[in-house]
């Protein structure tokens, strides 16, 4: 940017900001210059409607001027000479004004030089509330929102749940309500897509919490197009017409949670480019190891109208690559029939056969078809390898056709033939009829005859399972829709003879099929055809080419039972003496969808003092609405619809309704849509709950004698005994001393007074007064809620209580609390899991070896530092179909076996492991390790105390380790230099941290002449406890080796924390309670003479 002189005439970029609305005004930027003479400068500056002024000026000599560009270039890639202005803070800028102007650029008249500006945002703010009229807001941008391959997108569909909305600014100017607009992206620039016309559904004025959901669709083919492209899956919403007065205050808002994106699509792009659709495959990286891995296989039941098929088949499409093929593959179909189980189709590759190009495989199975009353089943998988590489190979299409005469074998409608006496297709003379595949559709083909009038048929047939669970849902009121698209054709176009799309949906066995037809009866019973049509064609007429259409029906009144059921679909015509003629149709997308409209929920509960209930409440959250009953009376209703949220609705429960011991709640939950959320809280209170307490404040010296209507005792053992007499009675009783001890305030009164000592506060001074007021009050709210209660310890388990089915047990646990001395911290580590251990010098994961009898149990290892306290270790457990049963430990010469521990054995507790859980972790006794040595782990596993299959546990199994690390506070000795440093810190968990340290933090890392890098090695080498390779030497070794920089072992030593040897303390910059700093002092004066002293403390 040049020549800029006034800022009349400038050369930059100009931007115009509208700020109505809003009060403060923020800019953002980066901004530099290099190579700038005297007089020359670059410059930011914003403009009112009268005057201009300057957000930043930069010249010769400034810090963010260099004379070298490439010292600028990267110093601007470091992100350095980064700005943040508040413009509402410049004097001379008038925010009362709509538009701020705003611009960039210099005053550089000579060459080489330049001014640098970027990323350049600005923000308003609205601390108050303006004067706001049909204002946009700004937009919300959404970025890659799905990284799935779709292949033919056919729409998009945006939906956003809103949670509440206000109109209340628009409604007080009288303007158009406010609403929420979506814009997409189209590859290029940004297109609206309109708004969600949210004031369709919020038509009433001031705040409306009721969440709705709002859809917008787009066949957009730019959009449709761009999102073809996982990089362009961009979308923005912003908020449209919103309005706002200061006085009276009445602002618009709209508030929207989730956002959800639904892609219609033809397909999913195959991501192996097997060349297959929406595939199942079997693959080594799941079904590994062990290797060659296990059998995997997709089954699908289905049964046989008929024991003497004409044909039966099993057709399936196998595939593969080279790019996924290790060393071998084995692919197989197993069926099983009422003879058994049959291996129908085996075969073994040692290279991939199929080279991305699917293969189609037809295997005939008709002498297995024997019976009309079995349910077959087939199983399709693989068995690959991971050696060599990963294997994967597809499998798709699976599909048992098996061609019939007809249900009943008899005249079921379809495959019928002329003269009514003939079923199928047995006469010679007869054209073709038949069913087959064309272009991935069911296609149907019924040919004509010469000589006479008949009735021609044919048809495809899907069978469709009805389990319990779904028939149970649609007696409960569920739908059943059918769905499929067809398309059909006149053979010659010549309209000589009717023709018919048909379907029916059955039960095998059903008595009179002729009910089972779908559609309408549109032919009106001619042609002797009484049962219902898809499509009809009369003859006569002129020729026709091609109808089409999508069929749906809820066919929920035909299913009278769970068991298999039939979809026929296909097409019939009444020929005449003309050949090749009839009728020819296409099916495709069938489909069945199961649609639960209402749900019904119970929940039993019981109660057994009902009287004694004082009130009751009940939070509800739904999705749609529901109707709550208790006990049969009906207690919420809301018929939604709308989406869920904690909690839509809150209600009081009258307590008449509340019956002793066995109560139900019942629940009926609407829904509209295939998505429903129920969740319920009933809150009851009683007089159990409804607990007295009193609130005793003094300093525990009587004012009065002769107190409390009592005599013969004084008036403090008067107040004593009140008291307690209250405790006695189940009042809760606090004590709060006001005053201190040693100035007339009496605490042992008190404390006698209070239920017990936990229950006495003191105060000296009003704000603790206040604090303890407060916290009592929160208890007593606490306690006003509890149900029953019973405190249970060891040789005290009370009689007088009712267990029911939704009691339970809570326990709790308080560990022992370690005092740890000043300078120590707590660190939590955790081992390499079992599975991977074999570098320690003990080889544990293969100990079998190392005793007689042999050991069969899992191992690992870890390393606690020498100089760190050990406060608790445990074992995670992992034993799949078995029970860990036993572990030991071992920290000294544990090569012999005499020196392990066993700390947990499964059978001091049961000797039947059914009886048990597993135990997911284990304790160790701190007594079985030790600092500065290695510690040795191993558990078994097994299903009982004499199983002879003993197993090791998982290899997952690993330690959780605790100990107080007391080394991190750390003093250097006197150093010439104090200057710090500038270091990337790496530990053995694969993070790293950098910090900058010292008074110059660009300086060389020198921890043999610099105090602040001695220090900092001294730290890295403390936390460096597991593989240090010089941990055997002393601190004065160390120390000698790390100050001569000329000693052979300098470099290795002072590689504490570096890539190659990290500390083994997991630090990142986003670890809490952990920071590096320094404590430093010099010139202290000396009684002798000149001196020099410097601490450096670490924490």
């Amino acid at each position: 940017m040049r020549n800029w002189d006034g800022y009349s005439n400038q050369k930059g970029l100009i931007e115009d900001v509208n700020i109505a609305g809003y009060n403060e005004i923020n800019v953002d930027f980066y901004m530099m210059a290099a190579d700038l003479e005297s007089g020359e400068y670059c410059r930011f500056v914003v403009s009112d409607d009268d005057s201009t002024e300057i957000i930043k000026t930069i010249s010769n000599g400034d810090s963010c001027e260099y004379s070298d560009p490439d010292d600028s270039d990267t110093v601007w890639d470091s992100g350095n000479c980064h700005f943040s202005i508040n413009v509402s803070d410049i004097p001379g800028i008038d925010m009362s004004d709509n538009e701020l102007t705003f611009r960039i650029g210099g005053y550089i008249p000579g060459s080489g030089d330049y001014c640098k500006f970027d990323d350049i945002k600005i923000t308003g703010i609205n601390t108050g509330v303006g004067n706001v009229t049909d204002q946009d807001t700004e937009n919300t941008t959404y970025t890659d929102v799905t990284s799935t391959a779709y292949g033919n997108i056919t729409s998009i569909t945006v939906k956003v749940e809103v949670d509440s909305y206000n109109p209340e600014g628009s409604v007080w100017k009288v303007t158009d309500d406010p609403d929420l607009e979506l814009f997409m992206y189209d590859g290029s620039s940004w297109v609206s897509m309109g708004t969600f016309d949210l004031p369709g559904t919020y038509t009433g004025f001031g705040l409306q919490e009721t969440n709705y959901n709002f859809t917008i669709t787009t066949t957009n083919p730019a959009i449709i197009s761009a999102w073809e492209s996982t990089s362009n899956r961009d979308l923005r919403i912003r908020g449209v017409k919103m309005d706002g007065v200061s006085s009276p205050t009445k602002i618009d808002e709209i508030n929207y949670t989730n956002l959800w994106v639904i892609v219609e699509t033809e397909s999913i792009v195959d991501p192996f480019n097997f060349g297959l659709e929406d595939y199942w495959f079997v693959d080594s990286d799941k079904n590994c190891p062990p290797d060659p891995c296990s059998p995997a296989g997709l089954s699908q039941d289905f049964t046989s109208p008929t024991n003497s098929p004409v044909t039966a088949n099993l057709t399936f499409k196998h595939s593969g690559s080279a790019d996924y093929f290790g060393s071998g593959a084995v692919g197989f179909c197993n069926l099983t029939h009422p003879g058994g189980e049959t291996q129908v189709w085996f075969e073994n590759w040692t290279s991939d056969p199929h080279g991305g190009t699917p293969v189609t495989e037809t295997i005939d199975i008709k002498n297995y078809i024997t019976s009309d009353n079995f349910t077959y089943t087939i199983e399709c998988g693989a068995v690959v390898t991971e050696s060599g590489g990963r294997t994967i190979i597809a499998f798709d299409e699976i599909d048992i056709e098996i061609e019939y005469t007809g249900a009943g074998a008899g005249d079921d409608g379809w495959d019928y033939g002329y003269g009514n006496d003939a079923y199928g297709r047995t006469d010679p003379g007869m054209a073709s009829t038949s069913a087959s595949y064309e272009n991935e559709k069911l296609k149907v083909e019924v040919g004509g005859y010469s000589g006479s009038w008949r009735t021609d048929s044919a048809a495809w047939g899907v069978q469709i399972y009805i389990s319990q669970s779904v028939y149970d849902d649609i007696d409960d009121g569920a739908t059943a829709t059918v769905s499929f698209d067809w398309t059909a054709q006149d053979r010659n176009y010549d309209t000589e003879e009717p023709c018919w799309v048909k379907s029916r949906f059955y039960k095998l066995g059903d008595a009179d099929l002729d009910d089972n037809y779908l559609g309408s009866n549109i032919d009106g019973g001619d042609h002797s055809d009484n049962t219902d049509e898809i499509m009809f064609i009369e003859a006569g007429g002129g020729g026709w080419d091609t109808e089409s259409g999508t069929f749906t029906e809820n066919i929920a009144s035909y299913i009278t039972g769970p068991g298999w059921y039939y979809l026929d679909f296909g097409a019939k015509f009444r020929g005449s003496s003309t050949s090749d003629e009839g009728i020819l149709a296409w099916f495709d997308n069938v489909m069945i969808e199961i649609a639960e409209s209402d749900h019904y929920i119970r929940k039993h509960f019981s109660v057994s003092s009902p009287g004694e209930i004082t009130g009751a409440n009940m939070r509800i959250f739904s999705d749609d609405g529901a109707d709550v009953y208790l006990n049969g009376h009906l207690i919420y209703s809301d018929p939604g619809p709308h989406s869920a949220y904690y909690w839509n609705n809150e209600t009081s429960v009258p307590t008449e309704y509340f019956v002793e011991y066995d109560n139900v709640v019942a629940v009926k939950l609407y829904g509209d849509d295939s998505f429903t959320r129920f969740d319920m809280e009933l809150e009851v209170l009683t007089e159990e709950t409804r607990e007295g307490h009193i609130l005793v404040m003094s300093d525990g010296e009587a004012n009065e004698q002769g107190g409390c209507g009592c005599s013969g005792r004084t008036d403090k053992e008067c107040a004593i005994d009140w008291g307690q007499y209250a405790c006695g009675a189940g009042i809760s009783v606090y004590a709060v001393g006001f005053g201190t001890v040693g100035d007339g305030l009496d605490e042992d009164t008190l404390k006698a007074i209070a239920c017990n000592e936990s229950m006495y506060y003191s105060a000296s001074d009003a704000e603790a007064l206040q604090d303890i007021y407060y916290d009592i009050a929160r208890e007593i709210v606490d306690l006003s809620y509890t149900t029953q209660k019973i405190n249970i310890t060891e040789g005290s388990i009370p009689t007088d209580n009712i267990l029911h089915y939704d009691s339970y047990i809570d326990v709790t646990y308080i560990p022992e609390v370690h005092s740890l001395p000043y300078g120590a911290i707590t660190i939590s580590l955790y081992s390499d899991t079992f599975g991977e251990c074999g570098s320690e010098p003990l080889d544990i994961c293969t100990g079998a070896s190392l005793f007689s009898p042999p050991f069969s149990e899992k191992g690992g290892w870890f390393k606690i530092p020498d100089n760190a306290e050990i406060l608790s270790a445990r074992v995670t457990s992992y034993s799949s179909d078995y029970w860990t049963d036993e572990m030991y430990a071992c920290s000294t010469e544990c090569s012999n076996e005499t020196n392990w521990h066993k700390f947990y054995d499964i059978n001091t507790y049961s000797s039947d492991y059914s009886e048990l859980g597993d135990a997911y972790t284990v304790n160790i006794p701190v007594e079985y390790l030790a600092a500065g040595e290695i510690n040795y782990i191993r558990t078994g596993a097994a299903v009982g105390p004499d199983a002879g299959d003993k197993r090791g546990g998982s290899p997952d199994n690993r330690v959780i380790y605790e100990f107080a690390f007391t080394g991190i506070t750390r003093y250097s000795q006197p150093f010439e230099k104090c200057v710090g440093s500038n270091n990337t810190i790496f530990n053995s968990y694969g993070g790293n941290v950098t910090v900058a340290i010292g008074e110059n933090a660009s300086d060389q890392f020198d921890p043999a002449n610099d105090s602040v890098d001695f220090s900092l090695w001294r730290l890295l080498d403390d936390l460096n406890f597991e593989n240090d390779p010089y941990d055997n030497l002393s601190f004065e070794t160390k120390t000698e080796i790390v100050t001569n920089t000329s000693h052979p072992l300098h470099s290795d030593m002072i590689s504490d924390g570096n890539t190659t040897n990290p500390i083994d303390i997991q630090i990142t910059s986003n670890t809490p309670n952990v920071y590096f700093g320094m404590v430093h002092g010099e010139n202290i004066r000396s009684l002798w003479g000149p001196s020099k002293f410097e601490v450096i403390v670490w924490m």
